[in-house]
């Protein structure tokens, strides 16, 4: 009988790892010779049944040992369940919210990696997807969400703009091989093609707008209105009506700009009636062979409130107010003539297409020019005016200051102005 314990012993040793309760052997040693009474053989009953549950139980069993492992290689195990359906299953009777169904962890990180009730997955390292079924036939990496998809960074507490959310194309690993195709810093800003990007798409379009592109046409359009977009054309850059297929507005390679004119031949060539609520800065209108030009000067002169200019030409200094009838221009540096009908017939050789002719300035506009310093070297020489007496001679001024009037000999060098 002692034997028979001896080797039970050994049994349950060498199969430590049922998931049984010990068998404890209470049955007093017995010698030979010894007479068993009753109480001890009901004992050593009990603990041959004891042993016999025992044993059927490490028969039984599927948890093996390998060295200081153990494993399962039959059926599958339940965690809070005695049916499992998989290899391994795991319930929760009626879980709390935020209830951990797995963790896995270290004595630094004790939830490194856990499952919550609401299926919610965290980890504090990295989660590396190679194969499986987030990959189709063609090799392409799937992800997609039941309702939202997030994706990214840990953007707390650190300097702007000082990391991104990068995507590019690795054909041979990291490091040197990675190609950045676009980017999307901390502050919002985006870069297609460039490191540093430059673009901001920081307000989405208004409700009821939505962004559209098709081959090299992309625009803008409203549910139930028109599709405007701007398109790559054969000659430049379109403005097009995607809904209606209308170019109102073409660029082409040489910057000139067609409005209703799908091959300008200027810089701005208007095809139809063009208007212009202020003034132009050239003096002239023109159609689209040059001809037939308007003087916008003559224009807005007929227009204004007076019959003054309402510019002066290169060389010329405005004195008064624009459009006023007493307003005029003087030339801002003088000029030399061989006598005063020299300088009569310079001053009447000078044409404004908005102006008219020239004249040698009357010393009335002389003297106001002067006195308004509205001219270089007004003073210090004579200069002719046109104010001519019987005597052949001409009025000059300003040999010593503005009031100086002098007459002079027609026949005499001088200086001279022209007025408009």
């Amino acid at each position: 009988m002692k034997n028979f314990y001896t080797l039970g012993l050994v049994l349950l040793t060498l199969f430590g790892t049922a998931k049984a309760d010990p068998i404890t052997i209470t049955t007093p040693e017995v010698l030979p010779g010894d007479l068993i009474r009753a109480d001890d053989w009901n004992k050593i009953k009990v603990d041959l049944e004891s042993l016999s549950i025992g044993l059927d139980i490490l028969t039984n069993q599927t948890w093996l040992p390998n060295g200081s492992d153990v494993y399962f290689n039959i059926g599958n195990v339940g965690i809070g369940t005695t049916t499992p359906e998989a290899s391994l299953t795991i319930l929760e009777q009626s879980p709390l919210p935020g209830a951990l169904l797995i963790k896995a962890g270290t004595s630094v990180d004790e939830t490194r990696f856990s499952v919550e009730e609401d299926g919610d997955l965290s980890t504090d390292g990295n989660i590396l997807i190679r194969g499986g079924n987030v990959y189709d036939s063609d090799g392409n990496l799937n992800l997609s969400g039941e309702e939202n998809l997030y994706l990214a960074a840990d953007w707390d507490n650190d300097a702007p703009d000082s990391t991104a959310i990068v995507f590019g194309k690795n054909n041979a690993g990291a490091g040197p091989n990675f190609v950045e195709l676009m980017r999307l810093t901390e502050a919002g800003v985006l870069g297609l093609g460039t490191s540093p990007p430059f673009a901001t798409w920081n307000t989405p379009p208004l409700s009821g707008i939505e962004l559209f592109g098709t081959g090299s046409r992309y625009g803008l359009s409203e549910a139930g209105g028109d599709r405007w977009a701007w398109q790559l054309g054969a000659t430049g850059i379109e403005l097009i009506n995607d809904t209606t297929n209308v170019t109102p507005i073409i660029v082409n390679s040489a910057g000139q700009i067609g409005i209703a004119q799908p091959a300008p031949q200027r810089d701005l060539h208007v095809g139809g009636i063009g208007r212009f609520d202020t003034a132009l800065e050239t003096n002239l209108w023109c159609n689209q062979s040059g001809s037939g030009c308007v003087s916008q000067l003559l224009v807005q002169s007929l227009l204004a409130s007076g019959n003054g200019p309402q510019a002066c030409p290169a060389g010329f200094t405005m004195v008064g107010s624009v459009g006023h009838s007493n307003t005029f221009c003087i030339e801002t540096n003088e000029r030399v003539a061989t006598d005063f009908w020299d300088a009569k017939q310079i001053c009447l050789g000078l044409n404004d297409g908005a102006l008219g002719k020239a004249h040698l300035c009357e010393p009335p506009e002389w003297y106001e020019a002067c006195t308004a310093s509205l001219g270089n070297a007004l003073t210090g020489n004579q200069e002719w005016t046109d104010q001519v007496d019987a005597n052949q001679e001409s009025l000059v001024l300003g040999a010593t200051n503005c009031e100086t009037i002098e007459s002079l000999d027609f026949t005499q060098d001088a200086s001279f102005r022209c007025c408009y």
